[in-house]
């Protein structure tokens, strides 16, 4: 971030005295040398970059960048952040409703992608806890109503 950030304010400063060179010099063939050189300087810099990569850089540069389809990389990325938010908040409500029905449990929540969905889904659970078979059976209905995970793919276990 600090290459693009240095990069940035070498063109602005640049750009400052070419623009403060042009505003002293009055019209004529002066000016017109000051703008050819302004000219140069800001294309040096703007290519700077460049200029300061070997062809060995370049070779291990251009392909990575050809060869990556920004829109792909966009779509995982998206979809990873997605399966984020929806394990967040599921297991934040899975913690809420366990506090609500007074149930001490620890538990692994698996998703799996739903295409019909279009995203991931609550697939399984397993549950740690020493509970009543009262208060399971109660927490149980609970997955398969609100979350959809049906009691087959409910793994209990005793602490």
């Amino acid at each position: 971030m600090s290459f693009l950030r240095d990069y940035l304010l070498r063109i602005t400063c640049g750009a400052f005295a070419v623009s403060l060179c042009l505003a002293l010099v009055r019209q004529g063939q002066l000016r017109r040398v000051v703008k050819l050189c302004g000219g140069c300087l800001m294309a040096l810099l703007v290519l700077q970059p460049l200029l300061g990569l070997s062809l060995p850089e370049l070779d291990t540069l251009l392909p990575s960048v050809i060869t990556q389809d920004p829109v792909q990389a966009a779509a995982e990325k998206n979809e990873a952040l997605l399966a984020d938010l929806i394990r967040q908040q599921t297991e934040q409500a899975i913690r809420d409703e366990l506090d609500r029905q007074g149930i001490a449990a620890d538990f692994h929540l698996e998703l799996q992608m739903d295409d019909a969905v279009g995203a991931p889904v609550p697939w399984a659970i397993e549950l740690t806890s020493a509970c009543s078979e009262a208060q399971k059976a109660r927490f149980s209905a609970y997955l398969e109503d609100a979350l959809g995970i049906p009691p087959t793919r409910q793994d209990w276990r005793p602490e």
